[in-house]
């Protein structure tokens, strides 16, 4: 009987895996992503720290076409720039 919990599970998993790449995949189409190092991250910023999640939220923009989510976050080291002890960055 174990044994078939364990394989219950796994084709969940497997099932969810399938219905999230398909829900994902149209967003993936619309991103370009940019290889950068190092030196032209750090050139191409005005604030960058060393911080901890407190909360995330997610939620619907205004015309519910795609979600939002606010990630807080503590600062613990300024390493350029300014910065407040708690950030909010939206994504």
């Amino acid at each position: 009987m174990k044994s078939k919990n364990v394989w219950t599970r796994r084709a969940g998993a497997l099932a969810l895996a399938c219905v999230l790449s398909g829900a994902l995949a149209p967003s993936a189409g619309a991103m370009t992503l940019i290889r950068a190092g190092l030196d032209d991250l750090v050139a191409a910023n005005t604030t960058i720290v060393v911080a901890q999640v407190v909360d995330a939220v997610s939620y619907w923009n205004a015309d519910a076409s795609f979600i939002l989510t606010d990630v807080r976050l503590t600062t613990s080291q300024v390493l350029k720039g300014k910065a407040e002890r708690e950030i909010t960055l939206t994504l």
